[in-house]
């Protein structure tokens, strides 16, 4: 399910047809930047893309789940969950492959957060070529620790990604961090990941702030549930969104600030790879990548 992210869905889109999908779907959540928009023109270039418009309340495990168990009731299927700032490096034939070596239908894979260029203030056609960095992980209470200014968004050690396979009913929860079927088997693993770039910009945060709380919370079921929205208000409310664009964006000298704390970030080209790899099969296929 996807909202507003017109600067990079296209990218998305096709890092999912890269590894090997039959279909892929996007659920469009009321986007009024031109996503929905520039999805529906490469819809028509991309016999594989299907796209669903449905604005209605942010319901995300129902809404996505509902579009899962159209496939997996109709035959055994392979399901690769993603969001617009999510792009997984699991080609479908691999991961085929892995399941039936491995004798399981679930596997739990590492989200790895990577860290935007401080100079980023507003996302722009080119803008993820800078998201060349990551932070060493934290583990621990990610919401007490970010809200204690101990650590930053992008330290906090982010509960894994599924990928399943699965024939009939499923229960897919909110963010794909879980999924549960008939004797299923699960197994966690590092031999696949997603790849996460959470905070595009500095926009970022006040998107999560004005856009994404207000439609998280009417859901909200306890105050660590989706309680990054809620915290990114906060500091909206405080004025403290500057301070927090600094720990979760590096600087020239590859440092992020944690509220007066200065921390070396890991460089890491994995993603621009994966995007430029994208980006270039969107311009042999001339699939529009950006709203024109």
């Amino acid at each position: 399910m996807v909202r507003n992210c017109a600067d990079i869905v296209a990218l998305s889109v096709l890092n999912c047809v890269l590894l090997g999908v039959d279909h892929c779907v996007v659920i469009d959540n009321g986007s009024t930047d031109g996503t929905l928009e520039l999805l529906t023109a490469m819809a028509k270039k991309l016999p594989r893309l299907r796209v669903i418009a449905d604005p209605s309340p942010f319901q995300q495990a129902k809404i996505v789940g509902a579009v899962v168990n159209e496939y997996t009731r109709a035959g055994k299927t392979i399901v690769i969950p993603f969001d617009c700032d999510e792009f997984w490096n699991a080609p479908v034939a691999k991961l085929a492959a892995y399941f039936e070596r491995k004798g399981v239908d679930i596997l739990v894979c590492d989200v790895v957060n990577f860290i935007q260029s401080r100079s980023v203030a507003l996302p722009s056609r080119f803008s993820w070529l800078k998201a060349r960095g990551r932070a060493s992980v934290v583990a621990g209470y990610a919401a007490g620790m970010v809200r204690d200014h101990a650590i930053s968004f992008v330290e906090a050690d982010h509960p894994g990604k599924v990928l399943f396979q699965a024939e009939g009913a499923v229960t897919l929860a909110k963010g794909a961090h879980r999924v549960a079927f008939p004797g299923s088997r699960a197994k966690t693993t590092k031999r696949f990941s997603c790849f996460h770039l959470p905070l595009r910009s500095r926009q970022a945060l006040l998107n999560r702030a004005h856009d994404g709380e207000p439609r998280v919370a009417p859901f909200r079921q306890g105050p660590d549930e989706s309680w990054q929205s809620s915290y990114f208000r906060d500091m909206l409310e405080q004025d403290l969104l500057t301070a927090e664009w600094r720990a979760n964006s590096f600087d020239r000298s590859g440092c992020i600030d944690v509220h007066g704390r200065t921390r070396k970030i890991h460089y890491d080209n994995r993603l621009i790879m994966r995007l430029a790899r994208a980006y270039a099969y969107g311009l042999y296929l001339k699939v529009p990548l950006y709203p024109s």
